[in-house]
């Protein structure tokens, strides 16, 4: 009788050793179009299977700009149990601020107890960050404006990422 034994790992070739992308928002089809891009071939003709698993994830910035590097460790697996490992890097390059949108002016009643209608409305703001977490401000002092004067209170907010790229909006208590 003639036994064949397969102990011979599988070839792993790894998506591009570096890819970097812009991050547009589809940073995540971008990722698994690269994670599919790694294959894995047996010698003895079998299945292999491949997988990405997240290792570790550092964020670091040069100015404004964010860049994030992902580093994955890609196992590829025979029938056999044979396998084969590397790493490989996927790296986000975030030169986007964020934006954010103010809610419309607020009108409030002269002399009225509008508290609880300011503090609902300055936090009716919306913000669009596609890669990673925010900050958001404003520069109201929260102090209940007078406006039997007729002279409106602007308030601006800021959105800043990590990095500090920001933006800004105002709108008018009125």
């Amino acid at each position: 009788d003639l036994h064949i034994s397969d102990n011979t790992p599988p070839v792993l070739t790894l998506p591009t050793a570096t890819n970097t992308v812009n991050c547009n928002g589809n940073v995540s089809a971008t990722r698994n179009a690269w994670f599919a891009s790694a294959i894995g071939i047996d010698d003895c003709g079998g299945t292999v299977t491949v997988n990405p698993s997240l290792l570790n994830i550092d964020e670091s910035c040069v100015g404004n700009v964010t860049t994030t590097t992902e580093t994955y460790l890609f196992i590829a697996l025979d029938e056999c149990g044979n396998q084969s490992t590397n790493t490989a890097l996927f790296t986000i390059t975030d030169s986007n601020p964020p934006v954010i949108t103010p809610p419309t002016n607020l009108s409030i009643a002269c002399g009225g107890n509008n508290a609880t209608a300011i503090i609902d409305w300055l936090d009716n703001y919306t913000v669009v960050e596609a890669c990673q977490n925010s900050t958001v401000t404003n520069n109201y002092n929260g102090s209940i404006p007078n406006l039997c004067n007729g002279a409106p209170l602007v308030v601006t907010w800021t959105v800043s990422d990590a990095c500090g790229a920001s933006s800004t909006a105002s709108a008018q208590i009125i």
